[in-house]
């Protein structure tokens, strides 16, 4: 009968699966460590269900698709309780999400999501079938990625938060490329940002044929900074250059560069 029942214990896990309960602690002591541990264990689908070493890898019950652009919506599985301070989700987006978008998970109510601490998300922080990792302070999600949109066509990275326009524009005086860049969303490139991208951005230099505005004062009321062209100032070492600018009158006609914020 001990035999029957050893070989009963034996073939019952091949044949069926169930819940085992005991009602005391489980103590494994096998002579190696592939002995004590216990394997096959399936995704959990009750939130006080062992979970196993490929489930929490995979993050399989913290990841989540959403659909929506202002609410984005979605359910975790296992069910979702409550909202709770320091719960962290990865959400795929289907779409590029609207300003100040909110996420509703399992049907537990809209909550803000944000970045940076406390700035509601811009339109299209959030990007179609890319993983954002989130975690909820008690009052709305925190957004953990970093944040940084794709530069518009026609523009690349300067910095982590700047684009730059991949072509200059045309020749307008001071205060007329200043409003034609506000005109098309952008704003005249600074000082820095233009210098930054000079020196970081390959080929960037090859764009410069002539001096370029630059959205700084030049020390007058009356003049404004070039970059670009001119000279290396010691020694007069004329040409184009991402070190060498000059200042001019406002009102002269001279090439420009946009820029914009990512």
């Amino acid at each position: 009968m001990r035999n029957l029942i050893r070989s009963l214990l034996i073939l019952i896990p091949t044949l069926a699966s169930a819940q085992w309960e005991v009602p005391v602690r489980i103590e494994m002591n096998g002579a190696t460590a592939d002995d004590r541990q216990v394997r096959g264990l399936a995704d959990p689908v009750s939130v006080d269900a062992a979970i196993s070493v490929d489930a929490v890898r995979s993050g399989v019950t913290t990841t989540v698709m959403v659909t929506g652009t202002d609410v984005l919506v979605g359910s975790l599985q296992p069910d979702l309780a409550a909202y709770t301070p320091g719960l962290m989700v990865t959400v795929l987006p289907s779409e590029r999400n609207v300003q100040a978008a909110q996420l509703d998970l399992n049907g537990l109510g809209a909550r803000p999501i944000v970045k940076w601490g406390q700035v509601p998300l811009d339109s299209a922080d959030l990007q179609p079938a890319t993983p954002a990792r989130l975690v909820y302070d008690g009052t709305r999600f925190m957004l953990l990625n970093n944040a940084y949109r794709p530069c518009p066509s026609g523009y690349s990275p300067a910095s982590a938060l700047t684009c730059i326009a991949d072509s200059v524009r045309g020749v307008r005086n001071f205060h007329q490329a200043v409003m034609a860049c506000d005109a098309i969303g952008a704003r005249m490139c600074t000082f820095g940002e233009w210098t930054t991208a000079c020196r970081t951005k390959p080929g960037f230099l090859g764009t410069v044929s002539s001096y370029e505005w630059v959205g700084d004062g030049a020390n007058s009321g009356s003049d404004g900074k070039m970059v670009g062209a001119g000279s290396n100032g010691p020694t007069e070492v004329t040409g184009i250059a991402c070190e060498y600018g000059a200042t001019s009158g406002i009102a002269a006609p001279v090439r420009y560069r946009c820029c914009r914020s990512r």
